[in-house]
């Protein structure tokens, strides 16, 4: 199981690789403010369709407690919707899929293990369950998407596909 961001959600929808998360995990979960923020926001806004095929299927979305959510994101800096994915990652004892550095930061301050996104295609590459040009083809896709990924860590990206 892990706990999926919109952060993750939408370039990975964008990019047509939403199975990455689907084959790689038994079963994924977001908070309902995830789930707004990539349908219900997101309406008729590029892999919009994709997203909610997705949560109409296997995402599965599950309610935090808001009053918790609101206090953590206060104290923490940050959204309401990302302090939702912290409090359900440490109530399940899930990863946390984000490509959101900060929440990241703030999610492993809290002892939540996390993910970046572009793990999942490395993940994927060592599980052989895609293979090395898929890979990088995944990885431009995302990329195109816009997923912010620094230049030298996309090229240790293609290095370490290349290396697997």
């Amino acid at each position: 199981m892990v706990v999926v961001d919109s952060s993750a959600l939408i370039p990975l929808s964008k990019a047509g690789a939403l199975f990455l998360l689907k084959g790689l995990f038994k079963e994924v979960i977001a908070s309902r403010e995830v789930f707004n923020e990539c349908v219900v926001q997101g309406a008729g806004k590029p892999g919009t369709r994709e997203l909610e095929e997705a949560f109409s299927d296997w995402v599965k979305v599950r309610e935090t407690n808001p009053v918790e959510a609101k206090k953590l994101a206060k104290a923490e800096g940050l959204e309401a919707a990302d302090a939702s994915l912290v409090l359900l990652a440490k109530a399940e004892k899930q990863q946390l899929v984000s490509n959101d550095a900060y929440l990241i930061e703030v999610a492993r301050a809290h002892g939540v293990e996390c993910l970046w996104v572009t793990s999942l295609v490395l993940t994927a590459v060592k599980g052989k369950t895609l293979n090395k040009e898929k890979a990088k083809d995944v990885l431009l896709n995302i990329v195109k998407a816009g997923m912010n990924v620094k230049p030298v860590v996309f090229a240790a990206l293609l290095k370490e596909i290349e290396r697997l």
